[in-house]
């Protein structure tokens, strides 16, 4: 199993986080890194605290994402 340095790791969450907010297979694609060991990594950093999107459509946190109408909600007045 290849091992990759740390500065290699953090390259790939700066790409995961805001303001950049990559999707891991084009990280992967990029760095020629396999998806799942991408995959594992963000898992890692999850496990230990860090806060990470899901995808670049995700919200980082579900307060931040907007408001969504629909049945059953009210509108603001």
């Amino acid at each position: 199993m290849r091992r990759y340095s740390e500065a290699v790791k953090a390259d790939f969450m700066r790409r995961m986080s805001p303001p950049q907010r990559q999707r891991v297979a084009r990280i992967s694609e990029e760095l020629g890194i396999h998806v799942v060991t991408l995959y594992n990594w963000r898992k890692a950093s999850r496990l230990q605290g860090e806060v990470l999107p899901t995808s670049e459509m995700e919200p980082i946190h579900p307060l931040l994402a907007p408001a969504r109408g629909g049945v059953g909600q009210q509108a603001a007045t």
